[in-house]
């Protein structure tokens, strides 16, 4: 199925509030659910508008200088465009860091950034887009020349009875 653009809003290029998670008593379950890992960083909002990158904290805040390496690494992305993620520090083992990005003690190679939706595309908001169209657009179009430190959220099929929550 082909999503018409056109019929969306035009999407305010600026910063853009992120939807957040909400704590439940039960994972929620159904077709329109997809699950991803939790990782230990910071929330951010990426917006690419006339080449100009800026990285957005989840409460506005430009990050741009304290994430400067992945600035350039945002390069690829086409114009008019926001995408919502997670910069996470890895350690040696590929493990998040949340410690080692809190206190600014990491190095450029260990600093990447996890997409896991997409906000606006060619100028218009998605917002009102099922996930699942907003995960094919992000995967077809958006991401195309992705390579890191920019990495796509793994998306997990699994029912909550097979998710576990206890770690």
């Amino acid at each position: 199925m082909k999503i018409d653009l056109k019929q969306l809003h035009k999407a305010r290029l600026d910063f853009i509030k992120p939807m957040l998670a909400k704590s439940v008593d039960e994972l929620p379950s159904g077709k329109h659910w997809i699950y991803e890992l939790k990782l230990d960083g910071y929330r951010a909002l990426v917006m690419k508008k006339r080449r100009a990158v800026t990285i957005f904290s989840r409460r506005g805040n430009n990050l741009n200088s304290m994430f400067a390496p992945l600035v350039s690494a945002f390069s690829f992305l086409p114009d008019d465009i926001i995408i919502d993620g997670e910069v996470v520090v890895l350690d040696e083992e590929g493990r998040p860091c949340f410690s080692a990005l809190q206190h600014s003690q990491f190095t450029p190679e260990s600093l990447h950034f996890y997409v896991f939706d997409l906000v606006a595309f060619e100028g218009r908001d998605l917002r009102k887009l099922p996930l699942a169209d907003r995960r094919r657009l992000l995967e077809d179009h958006a991401l195309q020349g992705m390579r890191d430190p920019v990495r796509l959220s793994e998306v997990f099929e699994a029912t909550p009875k097979t998710v576990d929550c206890s770690s």
